[in-house]
């Protein structure tokens, strides 16, 4: 019969200082942005929150003005296409597609 699985039920640790977190290493902007892969985040209205560098190139974002703006209004000929179908069901379920079809 396998053991009964054990908790830690240790006290939490507490979060480290400002200072210290910069010590180990980059944020989660700085990783994004460098990454090879074409990121947007998005809020429910499908305001852009975020765009990494790859993506502000690929999809002809404007750096500076796009940050804020709702992605339709911005990019109107992805209306009707498959990349809209797959955003929107991406919102509906927040889950990727891709993986969604997996499980």
């Amino acid at each position: 019969m396998p053991a009964t699985p054990s908790f830690n039920t240790a006290s939490p640790v507490k979060p480290a200082k400002a200072a210290s977190r910069q010590s180990a290493g980059p944020d989660l902007a700085s990783l994004l942005d460098i990454s090879p892969d074409a990121i947007v985040t998005f809020d429910r209205d499908f305001r852009i929150t975020y765009a990494n560098p790859q993506a502000i190139r690929v999809s002809q974002l404007d750096s500076d003005g796009s940050i804020g703006k709702v992605y339709w209004d911005i990019q109107p000929a992805v209306r009707g296409t498959i990349l809209e179908e797959n955003l929107l069901a991406a919102m509906r379920i927040l889950v990727p597609p891709a993986y969604a079809a997996r499980e």
